[in-house]
């Protein structure tokens, strides 16, 4: 995730791009932004790990 103004100049808006360099949102702040980028960041760290163990069936279903 990249956090950066969305045109040059003092009104502009913040910008969140991903990896790809596509936009994902615009942020009239930038601490609004960078938390937007933080959130996506951990979900995609969660989304990326394995599950610990498969769920075990309750008795009698087969």
């Amino acid at each position: 995730m990249q956090v950066k103004k969305y045109r040059p100049g003092r009104r502009s808006p913040w910008a969140v791009y991903d990896e790809r360099g596509a936009l994902i949102c615009l942020c009239v702040y930038k601490k609004g932004a960078e938390a937007v980028a933080a959130r996506l960041r951990e979900a995609s760290a969660q989304a990326e790990k394995p599950l610990a163990a498969p769920l075990a069936r309750p008795r009698g279903e087969g």
